[in-house]
C-alpha cells in the first residue's frame, strides 16, 4: 500500500503496511488531497526495454555514460581518477567525459567494475 500527500506545501509518501490510524489522522489533517494506492493497481515497466531507452542508448557517447555515472554516484572527476588508480588525473577523466581522448578496453573494465555495469556502456 502507497499513500500519496500533495499539497502545495506538503509533499510525502509513505510505505509498507499503513496502520488505519495514521491513514485516518492523515485524511483529518489533509482531506481530499489524500490518496491511498495499491501497488498491485500500478503498472511497471522495465526502463531498458522501452523505445524511448533504446533510442537515447543509441543516440550516447561513451562519455556521455561515463558522466552518467559518475554524477549519479556524486563522484567528482577527481574522486573518479583516484577510483581508477595507475596515476590517472582529474584531466584524463575530464578529456574522456568530453570525448577528446577514447575510453580503452582496460579503463572500460575498471569503470564497469566501479559502477558494477558492462564495460560495453564505455566503448
Amino acid at each position: 500500500m502507497l499513500v500519496a500527500v500533495k499539497t502545495p506545501r506538503t509533499d510525502f509518501k509513505v510505505e509498507g503496511k499503513i496502520p488505519r490510524e495514521v491513514i485516518t489522522a492523515l485524511r483529518n489533517l489533509y482531506g481530499k488531497s489524500v490518496r491511498v494506492l495499491d501497488p498491485k493497481d500500478e503498472e511497471t515497466v522495465n526502463i531498458f526495454e522501452t523505445d524511448w531507452y533504446k533510442r537515447m542508448e543509441a543516440k550516447s557517447t561513451p562519455g556521455e555514460n561515463l558522466r552518467a555515472y559518475r554524477e549519479n554516484r556524486k563522484l567528482t572527476q577527481e574522486d573518479l581518477a583516484r577510483k581508477l588508480g595507475g596515476g590517472t588525473l582529474k584531466q584524463h577523466v575530464s578529456g574522456m567525459e568530453c570525448g577528446r581522448r577514447a575510453i580503452s578496453k582496460a579503463v572500460a573494465k575498471k569503470l564497469a567494475r566501479i559502477f558494477q555495469t558492462s564495460p560495453a556502456r564505455f566503448i
